[in-house]
């Protein structure tokens, strides 16, 4: 399971790309009832700590991996069917996965290790997502190429500006929970 590695791909990078929020985008951090039929009144998600921070701004919410910040987000302002197309621009298919555990990296089944990765380049190679290959080259033993997978293929997952809004938010995952922003 990706847990909350799947957050800045399923949320936040296409709901900055589609100038739905921004990093400063405030989210009230409280507790929320987003189960149906049975379990309607279980207070669901739940943050890992259990506790809520009250106004949060996006930028907090991705340093902190909020799951309730995240699920009001994808749920009330991106959408299933957002989330899913600019999943599927990574290489990720979840095209029967339209419930909000999705976007905590809750998935009917885990995701490969090597598509997970492949799926954050475009954070680095300003929005151009590279499909992951494990050979480039394969001849027989005459010598005659089998398979060429020389050139990559490529894509554009997100813009230029919203690889790099995301890279400055992933940035400051690693500063600590309480560190002060600008850094």
């Amino acid at each position: 399971q990706p847990g909350s590695s799947i957050k800045p791909i399923a949320l936040y990078a296409p709901a900055i790309d589609l100038k739905l929020i921004t990093a400063a985008t405030v989210v009230d951090d409280i507790p929320v009832y987003m189960l149906t039929g049975k379990d309607a009144g279980r207070e669901y998600p739940k943050n890992y700590d259990n506790k809520h921070d009250g106004l949060t701004s996006v930028r907090n919410a991705v340093k902190n991996s909020v799951n309730v910040v995240a699920a009001k987000l994808w749920k009330e302002v991106l959408g299933p069917d957002n989330s899913i197309e600019y999943l599927k621009r990574v290489g990720i298919d979840r095209e029967n996965e339209k419930y909000i555990s999705l976007v905590m990296g809750g998935l009917e089944q885990g995701e490969n290790p090597l598509q997970m990765a492949a799926a954050y380049i475009p954070f680095a190679h300003e929005g151009i997502y590279y499909k992951p290959t494990t050979f480039t080259l394969v001849k027989d033993s005459s010598g005659k190429v089998l398979i060429d997978k020389t050139a990559a293929e490529f894509s554009i997952a997100y813009s230029e500006q919203t690889a790099f809004i995301m890279t400055d938010l992933l940035k400051e995952v690693t500063l600590g929970r309480t560190s002060p922003y600008p850094h």
